[in-house]
Order: C-alpha cells, then structure tokens, then sequence
C-alpha cells in the first residue's frame, strides 16, 4: 500500500526564482500531457526544513521525446547532457541577479536490471512507485507531484507526498537505510553518497546497511566501478561542509583502505582538512588530503583517478615545494623568498601555508606582500633611461626588482637613479677579454 498524504512544507520554502522554474516546468509538462514529480534529495531537505540546493531533481512518466527541449527553449537553459536510452537530462538554467545557474535533472520513471555487479543497468519505464524503488535511500525515495491549480493565471500546487518506502521515518530517526539488499551490488557508489549524506545530516547507518556496506567490501564490488565514477563521487565530497568527518566516516566503514590506501587518516591530516575547507577550494582540500602522502602515491592515486591537468599540476608543485619549506621556518631576505618561491602558483603556496605552520609566516609575507610588489618601472622605461635591447635589459629588471623586494630603492625616482648608475657602470667597466 502506497503511503500518501499532505505534504507538511509548502512552495513558499522556495526561492521565488526556483518556484518560476518549476511552474514553467508543469506549464510545458502539461501542454504534452506528462506529469512531473519533485523527487529526492529537495523533498527530502523541504520536510527537514533545510535549505534547498540549487539542483532540482524531476521525475516524469510516460514517453516524451520533446520534453527536454520544450523546457531548455522555455526556460533559456543548456542542455548539458541527455541520455535518450535512460530517459535523463541535465539542464543548466541561468538565474537572475547573477546568481549560480540551477542544476536541472529529468529522469522518465524507470525500473532498472543490473546484469552485472557495477555496470550500467538496462532500463524500462515504470509507475513513480517502483521507480522510487530502485533509488538508493528510503529518506531520497519519496515525491511530490508538481500541479496547476489554476490557468487563470497559471498557479503551481502540490500533490501529496509518497513515501512508499518510510522514508519519512527514518528521517525522523536519522536513519540511513538502503532500500534492497541488492543496492550496492548494483551501484557501488551509493555508499559514498551514503556517508555525505550521514555527516551533512548527522544521520547514522541502519544495521542492515551496515553488514551491506561489509559484504560489499569483502567482494570488492568498488573495485570494479570506473575510477571516474568513484572520482566524481569523491569530488563532491570534497565540496561537502565537512570533509573530514566524510573522510573519518569513511575510515571507518573500511572504504578508504579500498579508495587509497597510500592514505593514513588522522587528527593531523583532519585538521589541515578542516583548516583548508574554509578557503572553498576542492582543491585545496584534495591537497591537504594528500599532503603526507609521498610524491609516488600521489602519482599513483593522480593516474588511477584521471586528475586534470589543473590537479596534476597542484600535486607535481608540492613534489619540488615540500623540500624547500624546512628553509622557510626561520626569516630570509625578501628577495631569497622570491627566489626560492616565485616559479609556484599561488594554490600551491596556499596549500603548504595550511599544512606546514612552521613555514607560514613566510608563505604568507610572499602570498600577501612580497608576490604582488611591483617595481615601478617597466621594460619601456629601461629603454627609455639608456638600456640596449637585449640580454642587459631582463638582467637589470631582475635586479631592479631584487632591489626593490630588498628596500633598496623605494620610489620612482630613486629606481630610475639606480637604473642610471648600473648603466653607467658597464659603460665605465673595461671590455671583456676576447676568448
């Protein structure tokens, strides 16, 4: 028996500008007959009160092949990706006010088969019922039907709720429970979804699940899902509040021994986690992760996961910058600073100022004063004040700027005096010995 009833949050819960998206979603839905559900994680974050995303996850039934682009041209949104086999789309739609695009995810209501442990499944359509089914957790298996109860002018309404399989209950009890005993045989991943959702809502791990999540890892059934599926998922962990405690989940469940095993968690390593998460850098946390790790493993973790270039070049950075830092824990010149600092990019610098304290006083000397000092000439004027073309200029910008790094000189005029006096200098000095 299929559990429906008021739903107890009301459209006002939504930004206005997530309510005109959706009330265009059902007005082109409904010129083709085809109805929408609200499913998953917004439903789920509406009944706790929570703040929603800026994703909205929609369910429809039926054959509609002109759905996607009905509502890509209504709502001026791109189509990121469409899946026709699956009957799933994303859409990005722009918002006002220069806010962050809304990520839009269709999904014709399906029943899925796995024929295989890991792979793709095959797919055929179904009722909302069964199609809430084959989703991970009972709390992201509910929805709300999306109505119009009025044309005149066109109104957006609710439905009532479904909650075919107590996900309401859980919620009540923070309890976080896989719909069938099948679940991560068919979707190895569902268990990291698992653990954000567990430290973003302090929510804990049915019993249950728990011997599913062990049985999963003593078949290695991780192992046999694309390292680009288990990198995405790790991604946005990555992006969660808490990063750490998903990683000390994590740990303890056993899945890191699997995902990295270079990787030794502890307070150390959660700490510089924490310190890096409140600059909002996935980045930065993904290096603090990998800080202790040696250059070898993180190589070998950057190939296995297909890290883009911007992350390869974070990782290859710290090979060559952690060796220098023992230098940085007492003072240097500003212009050894530089020397030593200069070929890094700021990320980079960041990131080792997190986890090496000892050496962040001058990380952050050269981060916030020393990178962004200027001389106040430039090539042009070097010209302009007497200096040949060639290999003499770069030589005495270099030095003009160790001057200035130094205090040496400070001011326009005493720049250009030093320009003068080093291009006097070589005029004075005796030519070289030939050969």
């Amino acid at each position: 028996m299929v559990h429906a009833s008021a739903p107890p949050f009301t459209l006002a819960q939504l930004p206005p500008d997530l309510q005109h998206v959706l009330l265009t979603c059902v007005q082109i839905a409904a010129r083709q007959s085809v109805q929408l559900w609200l499913v998953g994680g917004v439903v789920r974050d509406l009944l706790q009160q929570r703040r929603p995303t800026r994703d909205l996850d929609l369910a429809y039934a039926g054959d509609a092949p002109q759905l996607c682009g009905a509502l890509a041209a209504a709502l001026g949104a791109t189509l990121l990706a469409e899946h026709i086999a699956f009957g799933t789309a994303t859409l990005t739609v722009p918002m006002p006010n220069d806010a962050p695009p809304l990520l839009l995810d269709l999904a014709r209501t399906r029943r899925e088969h796995y024929p295989q442990p890991a792979c793709l499944p095959r797919v055929t359509p179904t009722d909302i019922v069964t199609d809430l089914g084959r989703r991970d957790f009972s709390v992201n298996a509910l929805a709300v039907p999306l109505i119009l109860t009025d044309l005149n002018p066109p109104t957006l309404g609710l439905g009532p709720l479904l909650d075919p399989y107590g996900g309401v209950a859980d919620l009540h009890t923070r309890r976080l429970r896989l719909l069938h005993a099948h679940s991560l045989r068919d979707d190895p991943t569902r268990v990291l979804r698992g653990v954000r959702l567990a430290v973003r809502m302090e929510m804990h791990f049915a019993p249950d699940t728990l011997v599913q999540i062990s049985d999963m890892l003593m078949q290695g059934y991780l192992h046999q899902v694309s390292p680009e599926r288990v990198r995405n998922e790790l991604c946005l962990a990555l992006e969660e509040p808490d990063p750490a405690g998903c990683l000390a989940l994590a740990d303890q469940l056993g899945l890191l021994a699997q995902l990295a095993p270079e990787l030794d968690w502890n307070p150390t390593r959660a700490a510089d986690v924490r310190h890096a998460r409140q600059y909002n850098d996935p980045l930065l946390v993904a290096g603090a992760i990998l800080w202790h790790c040696t250059p070898a493993a993180r190589l070998a973790l950057g190939q296995h996961y297909r890290l883009d270039g911007t992350a390869m070049r974070l990782l290859t950075e710290l090979d060559t910058l952690q060796p220098l830092l023992p230098t940085l824990h007492a003072p240097l010149a500003n212009s050894h600073l530089d020397a030593l600092l200069h070929r890094y990019q700021p990320r980079t610098l960041q990131l080792a100022l997190i986890c090496d304290a000892a050496a962040r006083p001058q990380l952050e000397h050269y981060l916030h004063t020393l990178r962004l000092r200027r001389p106040h000439l430039n090539g042009h004027d070097l010209l302009r004040l007497g200096v040949p073309p060639g290999t003499l200029l770069g030589q005495l910008l270099a030095q003009l700027r160790v001057a200035v790094l130094d205090g040496q000189v400070t001011t326009r005029a005493e720049e250009e005096a030093w320009v003068r006096e080093q291009v006097a200098l070589r005029a004075d000095a005796p030519p070289a010995e030939p050969g």
